[in-house]
């Protein structure tokens, strides 16, 4: 009976004691798994403050780059503008001023007048010549006809005399000509400081008679002075006509 008694104990004991290994067991399962939530817990959470950070460093980044850009467009386009300006200014004003001193030169500085050189007297008149002048006489009896001539403001009619018988030749051509223009001749009287002229052309004072000579006049008009003292205003008609008779042949 006591045996019987001993092992009945002995199995209940050694039940208990498994029962208990048990529990144990269930329990470290337990705190396994609530160490394993717990660390998952853990890692999710980190996860969850690292990224609202780089969320954060990205926008930052982005807000520099798109303020830099902005700032730096619009210097770029005011130089542009500036540069586009000066250049606009400066050519209209060099072309302005060319202009504006080519057309001030012209007006202030030039005239334009008339010069005929006539010796239809002479022809009229060749039995009178001294010998070998007749050769100088133009068929049609004009040395020069009515030729234009650019002179400087202030200029005389001698001037333009001088000037129109330099630039041109005479109507006939011929080969005294050819070479210096046609061919005058003056003298200057200190007395009257102005210049007498003698000869044109080959043709001078008293080679048709005591009372041939030059004579000039502007615009039909003969004035009372020397071709060297009258000045002219532009647009005048000088001519040099050669006379006979002091005059009286001209009309």
């Amino acid at each position: 009976m006591k045996k019987t008694l001993s092992l009945f104990l002995s199995v209940l004991l050694l039940f208990s004691l498994c029962s208990c290994g048990e529990k144990e067991t269930v329990t470290s399962t337990s705190a396994a798994q609530s160490t394993t939530q717990t660390e998952t817990v853990g890692f999710s959470e980190s996860e969850t403050s690292v990224e609202p950070s780089s969320e954060t460093t990205v926008t930052a980044r982005s807000t520099t780059f798109e303020t830099t850009q902005t700032t730096s467009e619009p210097k770029t386009e005011k130089n542009v503008i500036v540069s586009s300006e000066t250049v606009t200014e400066t050519e209209p004003k060099t072309t302005e001023e060319k202009n504006s001193t080519a057309a001030s030169a012209t007006e202030k500085d030039g005239i334009t007048c008339f010069v005929e050189i006539d010796c239809r007297n002479a022809k009229k008149n060749l039995s009178s010549l001294k010998k070998g002048k007749a050769n100088f006489v133009p068929k049609n009896g004009y040395i020069l006809q009515k030729t234009a001539v650019n002179l400087p403001k202030g200029s005389t009619a001698f001037d333009a005399l001088k000037k129109a018988c330099k630039e041109n030749v005479c109507t006939d051509n011929c080969k005294y000509c050819k070479k210096n223009g046609i061919q005058l001749e003056s003298s200057f009287t200190p007395a009257y400081q102005s210049y007498y002229v003698e000869g044109i052309h080959q043709l001078y004072e008293k080679d048709c008679g005591s009372l041939s000579g030059w004579m000039f006049s502007v615009d039909g008009v003969f004035p009372d002075v020397s071709s060297s003292v009258f000045e002219l205003k532009g647009n005048e008609t000088i001519s040099f006509v050669y006379t006979a008779s002091m005059g009286d042949d001209i009309g």
